[in-house]
Order: structure tokens, then C-alpha cells, then sequence
């Protein structure tokens, strides 16, 4: 049976390496934890796409918005359907 939620093991158990990791909170309520990323590799993004738990976004910093980056969020509670 496969699991439905990612935690935070799976992220450690990832091919690429967050470097800075902080609460959030959307909209609805929901809180969760957003892992920051240079770059995911191809792989990454399927095992994270496997989850119900998770979102993918990319970002920037407010005062060097030439700096991107990638966040992985992972949920609480399970956010999208089957």
C-alpha cells in the first residue's frame, strides 16, 4: 500500500538538498512546512508529485528578485485529491 502523505524524511531522502526550511500558512488555514531548493531534479519532482500532501512553487527573494528558487511545501493535511 502506498503512503498518500510525503513527510519530512522523504525531503532528506530526496537527490537535491534544501538549504532553508519555514512554517506556512495559506489562505484556507492549512499550515505546513515550505523546504527551499536551488533546483529539483526531474526524479525529485515525480516522487514529490506522488504525494497528496505537497505543492511545488518557485520564488524569489523581495530585494533580489534576480535570485531564484524552488519550494517544496508539504502540508499538514492532505490538500489535493486522487
Amino acid at each position: 500500500m502506498q503512503r498518500i502523505k510525503m513527510n519530512d524524511n522523504d525531503i532528506y531522502n530526496l537527490e537535491s538538498h534544501y538549504y532553508d526550511f519555514y512554517r506556512v500558512k495559506d489562505k484556507s488555514g492549512n499550515m505546513g512546512t515550505a523546504f527551499v531548493f536551488d533546483k529539483l531534479t526531474q526524479n525529485d519532482i515525480d516522487t514529490i508529485n506522488k504525494f497528496r500532501n505537497t505543492v511545488i512553487s518557485a520564488g524569489q527573494y523581495k530585494y533580489a528578485s534576480e535570485i531564484k528558487n524552488v519550494r517544496v511545501i508539504v502540508l499538514d493535511k492532505c490538500k489535493r485529491e486522487a
